[in-house]
């Protein structure tokens, strides 16, 4: 109970005490019962509220197993894996297996003491061989693999597109037409020389966007299905590599090339219904 004076002002005076919850009798709290249990985690709380035991030999067990099976895994990864927490799964591996990662050794998990593991020595592979291919919906025109120390500039493709010019006239009925020529934007392409081969060629080149290599049936098509061929195969000298470019193409009919042309139009279909936007299939 309290009493409370109040001064100054019509109606002040005393006023009568007046307890605490009028119309109700005196109330009595009894004290929260005092939780005694230490959790990893709420994670480890059980659908009851009641503490799930986690750190048991099995699950022990069942961590390490997962580690030794990839030394890569994050925690987080393992804790998904096994059901438990992020927590659990870290006092497993810290304290109880004493584990540890270290960037330094291929970021591996790795017992206390144990020796990093060796790594191979990196070899220096065979230098790449660059191929240049002119192909249309009939099949391969011509297929130039560069000299070792030849510099690829506008002067070099200048002299592939005279080449090619040759290689037309030869075919009957190649030229009767005219020649529309597809290339990408790369710098040996759009040089003042090179441009001015096209040009003595007679050949009209098609305007092709800047930074669409999913335009380009060489990107989307030819070169992807012949570097599929290609893996994991090993060359020990240039000869065998050309050899296995050729052969590839060797059993391709027309129609395995009148495909690569064809799904051009769809991608410029697709391209114009994006708008502009870029098309990973």
């Amino acid at each position: 109970m309290c009493t409370h004076k109040s001064r100054g002002g019509a109606g002040a005076g005393r006023r009568e005490p007046r307890r605490a919850g009028a119309g109700a009798g005196p109330r009595s709290r009894r004290p929260a019962p005092l939780l005694d249990t230490t959790l990893d985690s709420v994670e480890d709380l059980g659908h009851d509220g009641r503490p799930v035991e986690v750190l048991t030999p099995e699950n022990i067990n069942s961590v390490q197993e997962k580690v030794l099976s990839d030394r890569r895994l994050k925690i987080r990864e393992i804790a998904a894996r096994l059901g438990l927490s992020k927590s659990t799964v870290h006092r497993i591996i810290h304290d109880h297996l004493h584990m540890s990662k270290s960037k330094r050794e291929s970021m591996e998990w790795r017992f206390k003491n144990e020796k990093p593991p060796i790594t191979e020595k990196v070899h220096q592979s065979t230098k790449k061989l660059m191929c240049t291919i002119f192909w249309d919906c009939h099949g391969i025109l011509m297929v130039d693999f560069k000299e070792r120390n030849t510099v690829i500039n506008g002067a070099y493709y200048a002299s592939l597109i005279h080449k090619l010019r040759a290689i037309k006239e030869k075919r009957r009925g190649k030229l009767a037409k005219g020649v529309l020529l597809l290339h990408d934007n790369a710098p040996v392409h759009t040089a003042f020389v090179a441009k001015a081969a096209v040009r003595e060629c007679g050949f009209t080149e098609v305007d092709h966007p800047p930074y669409s290599p999913d335009m380009a049936p060489s990107d989307y098509f030819l070169f992807p299905n012949l570097k599929r061929d290609l893996r994991g195969k090993k060359f020990f000298n240039d000869e065998e590599l050309e050899a296995a470019v050729l052969g590839h193409f060797e059993d391709k009919t027309s129609r395995y090339f009148y495909k690569g042309i064809q799904m051009l139009i769809q991608r410029c279909q697709k391209c114009v219904d994006i708008k502009g936007d870029y098309i990973e299939k």
